[in-house]
């Protein structure tokens, strides 16, 4: 099974395949360029709704995780 990209990972690969830049997505998405920044390092952990608002414009949709309970 190939091994699962982070979500910000995947959202830095497309924002880049589409020739976008990080001021570009911040003004199609409506937030600010530093959290555009601290998500694409990995730093950040936006609430869901911010998450969303990045990813829409870039073509994702967030997906929900199964979580799985070990007893």
């Amino acid at each position: 099974m190939p091994e699962l990209k982070p979500w910000w990972e995947v959202a830095l690969d497309r924002r880049k395949r589409l020739g976008l830049t990080q001021n570009d997505l911040a003004e199609m998405s409506g937030v600010s360029v530093r959290l555009i920044k601290e998500m694409e390092s990995g730093k950040a952990n936006p609430r869901w709704d911010r998450m969303q608002m990045v990813l829409e414009p870039l073509g994702l949709v967030p997906a929900a995780v199964d979580r799985v309970t070990h007893e």
